[in-house]
């Protein structure tokens, strides 16, 4: 039986475990950005680094559906 999902292995960029999981999640790229993407992790900018729940598709259906479950 074919298997549906396979693991996808990064390539390792550093020895430094912090700089390997940054990489592995996709928040850099090499280890020069390392600093900047901390900063942006732990301290984001709302209007900057955090994504717009209001482009979401179906934000106004999903919050009646709330209201009303509650």
């Amino acid at each position: 039986m074919p298997q549906k999902y396979r693991w996808k292995i990064k390539e390792k960029i550093s020895d430094d475990l912090e700089t390997q999981l940054l990489y592995n999640r996709g928040l850099i790229k090499n280890e020069k950005e390392k600093k900047a993407a901390i900063k942006s992790f732990l301290y984001p900018n709302p209007k900057n680094d955090l994504f717009d729940p209001f482009k979401l598709s179906d934000l106004k259906k999903a919050a009646q559906r709330i209201i009303i479950a509650s």
